[in-house]
């Protein structure tokens, strides 16, 4: 198996980002990188996405290689095309490139999961996670409640030959699960 090294270059302000992608071509990594940028959690490079836009950024695969070599060459090419915030002029990569998270085994995760269940949060810091929270579904609901309506008001009416169509597949996916559930309730015969 082979994954790529791709580079994005902004085409504004010409920043540069050097990534890695577990295939060949890297257009779900850039797609995954698009859909992260309208989402809170955002890496550096995400957030110039988001505010510049994706069609900005010109995307570029630089090589392909063996899964085992992807972290060496992604640190290559980071260094080579001087892609870290701290280089001149300055890049999108904030981590040493190459360097990925380790796998812990099952025994470790619940000693961390069992030391997070203890770990007590004081009333102040509940209330304002809370804050955030409760803010950010309102302002989400409203942006999606925004969006539905505009787009129900620029939709077509569906025509009846759609819905039959609509009405008898969801007959047939009542059907099936009666079926299933009547199978799941009689005793197997030999």
């Amino acid at each position: 198996m082979s994954g790529c090294i791709y580079l994005a270059t902004n085409l504004i302000t010409g920043k540069k980002y050097v990534g890695q992608h577990n295939k060949p071509d890297p257009i779900q990594r850039i797609k995954t990188h698009d859909w992260d940028s309208r989402r809170d959690r955002c890496t550096y490079f995400d957030k110039s996405i988001a505010k510049y836009g994706i069609k900005t950024f010109k995307f570029e695969t630089l090589c392909v290689v063996p899964h085992e070599g992807l972290s060496n060459m992604e640190a290559y090419w980071a260094e080579q095309l001087e892609t870290y915030v701290w280089d001149s002029p300055g890049g999108y990569n904030k981590m040493l490139c190459g360097i990925k998270f380790i796998k812990v085994s099952p025994e470790t995760c619940t000693k961390i999961s069992t030391a997070n269940k203890k770990r007590k949060v004081n009333q102040q810091t509940r209330e304002k996670m809370a804050a955030v929270h409760k803010n950010r579904s309102e302002k989400d609901r409203l942006e999606i409640s925004a969006k539905l309506s505009t787009a129900a008001k620029n939709r077509k009416p569906i025509s009846e030959k759609a819905r039959a169509n609509m009405a008898a597949a969801a007959k047939l996916r009542e059907q099936k699960k009666k079926a299933q559930q009547l199978s799941l309730t009689q005793p197997a015969t030999n």
